[in-house]
């Protein structure tokens, strides 16, 4: 197994992490919205803080999509395999379900790959990986 392969797919599995940044910056936007709702605030300082949230979100969505294509770099390009990865795969796929239609789809669809492949992450793995 190649250490280029195991790199670029923990590379990937921590830019998912964007999709944390943006659920963090949505709930702020948005609480931070309903704070100046509350009070009274202008509409000026309503938009202010949605375009917070929407500005972040774009921000965590586009790290969130790099990580993805290093996740798939590294499981169609480099080949790598490791049980860890596997799982990481798995719990990944039944998120993307979550998202009707077409998250639904390609999520059950990459479950049915992973799922027909999964002997190939049982494999022993090199020192290293």
């Amino acid at each position: 197994m190649s250490t280029k392969g195991k790199n670029v797919a923990i590379s990937g599995v921590v830019l998912q992490l964007g999709l944390l940044v943006d659920f963090i910056g949505t709930v702020v936007g948005k609480s931070s919205a309903e704070k100046h709702i509350s009070e009274g605030g202008s509409l000026e300082l309503l938009a202010d803080d949605m375009g917070f949230a929407l500005i972040i979100t774009v921000i965590g969505l586009g790290i969130a999509l790099v990580g993805l294509i290093f996740v798939f770099i590294a499981l169609f390009g480099s080949k790598y395999r490791a049980p860890w990865f596997f799982w990481f795969l798995i719990v990944g796929s039944l998120f993307w379900m979550l998202h009707v239609p077409v998250g639904t789809l390609f999520g059950f669809g990459f479950l049915i790959y992973l799922i027909m492949h999964k002997e190939e992450f049982r494999k022993p793995m090199e020192a290293g990986d």
